[in-house]
């Protein structure tokens, strides 16, 4: 079963904080944006953000994160862990 994308987001990474910017389809208004700590802590508020602005439909969330080594693993290890 195929998943088809609907909202998108991109995050940029450093060593103390995440930005992450998200387009919902049909919101044509603005990008909603959002800076997290980089911790377990801000991983959850930053699941628990995503899930406010799109409840289920953030199964049909395309992440996108800006690749700086070993700072975005983390992120990544936590979003996939967290399914």
């Amino acid at each position: 079963m195929s998943v088809k994308f609907v909202h998108f987001a991109g995050i940029d990474v450093s060593k103390s904080k995440i930005d992450i910017c998200v387009l919902l389809s049909g919101d044509v208004k603005y990008p909603y944006s959002n800076c997290f700590e980089q911790s377990n802590k801000g991983f959850a508020d930053m699941k628990k953000w995503l899930r406010s602005l799109m409840g289920n439909a953030i199964k049909k969330l395309l992440i996108c994160i800006e690749n700086t080594g070993h700072y975005n693993e983390a992120v990544v290890h936590y979003r996939t862990a967290s399914k």
